[in-house]
C-alpha cells in the first residue's frame, strides 16, 4: 500500500532528477475541489532554499506565499503542502548545521506570521534572530507572532 501511495512521487520513469521540480497529475476529487485543478507541484529542498534566499534583512515571508509563488512559477495548480513543510524545515536545519551556504530561514514564517517551533533552536532562537533584524514579536495564546508582519512581507518577483 505504501508503494501505491508513494509510487508517483518516487516513480523511476520520472524524466527529471530528484533535485528538479516536477508536476504530478492528481486527479482526485479532493484536489479538483480544493485547488481547482490537478497539477500538483513537488519541489525539492533546493527550490525552497532559492526562494528563501531572496528575502532581504528586515523582511519576512510566509510558507503559503512561497507555495503560491512556486505554483505560479511552475504553472501548477497547487504545491504539495506536506512536502513543502518538510522541505522548508530541511533547508532551515541544513543551513543551521552546515553553514556552508546560509539561507536566512528565520525570515520564513508560518500562517498569520507565526514563528516556527521546528526551526533550529526552537521558538527562542527564531525569536532572537527576528528581533536581531528589528522585528517585534508578540505572544498570543501560547504562540509567538511577528507583530504587523503583513507590513513586512517581501514581495516575490511576478507576484501581484
Amino acid at each position: 500500500m505504501l508503494k501505491k501511495v508513494l509510487g508517483k512521487l518516487f516513480a523511476p520513469e520520472s524524466k527529471t532528477g530528484f533535485d528538479e521540480p516536477r508536476i504530478i497529475d492528481d486527479k482526485s476529487k479532493r484536489a479538483l475541489k480544493k485547488y481547482g485543478g490537478s497539477k500538483k507541484l513537488i519541489a525539492p529542498p533546493s527550490t525552497y532554499a532559492e526562494v528563501m534566499r531572496m528575502v532581504p534583512e528586515g523582511k519576512v515571508i510566509t510558507k503559503s506565499l512561497i507555495r503560491e509563488y512556486l505554483a505560479k512559477k511552475y504553472r501548477a495548480d497547487y504545491v504539495d503542502i506536506l512536502t513543502s513543510e518538510i522541505y522548508i524545515n530541511i533547508v532551515a536545519n541544513e543551513s543551521f548545521e552546515n553553514k556552508i551556504e546560509e539561507v536566512p530561514y528565520w525570515r520564513t514564517l508560518d500562517m498569520d506570521g507565526k514563528l516556527n517551533p521546528k526551526f533550529p533552536g526552537g521558538i527562542e532562537e527564531h525569536k532572537r534572530m527576528l528581533e536581531k533584524e528589528g522585528h517585534k514579536i508578540e505572544e498570543k495564546d501560547k504562540f509567538y507572532y511577528v507583530k504587523h508582519y503583513k507590513n513586512k512581507l517581501f514581495k516575490l518577483p511576478d507576484m501581484e
